[in-house]
């Protein structure tokens, strides 16, 4: 009777394909922990929403290291309605 014999990667390599994974679906939306810099820079169309949101410290430095929880929160709005159209502008809805 022939044998099956199933040979698995390492289970680093395994853990650095789901790590990767993970990587790029955190890239593909916008979250709580995302910079205003990187939001803007990722999808430029965002800049509105934020303007919009009275956050217009777009262009200034604290950008840099304010997420998008941390404005919505400085500024008294809502972080799921921001976040939902923060995504929706970035063309990244669902």
């Amino acid at each position: 009777m022939a044998e099956n014999h199933l040979t698995l990667p390492p289970k680093e390599v395994i853990l650095l394909v789901v790590s990767r994974e993970s990587v790029m679906n955190s890239e593909n939306r916008i979250t709580k922990d995302t910079t205003l810099s990187e939001a803007m820079q990722r999808f430029p169309s965002t800049e509105a929403v934020f303007i919009q949101y009275g956050l217009h410290c777009v262009g200034c430095a604290v950008a840099t290291l304010e997420t998008v929880e941390d404005a919505a929160a400085a500024h008294g709005k809502d972080l799921g309605r921001l976040l939902e159209d923060l995504n929706r502008a970035a063309g990244q809805t669902g």
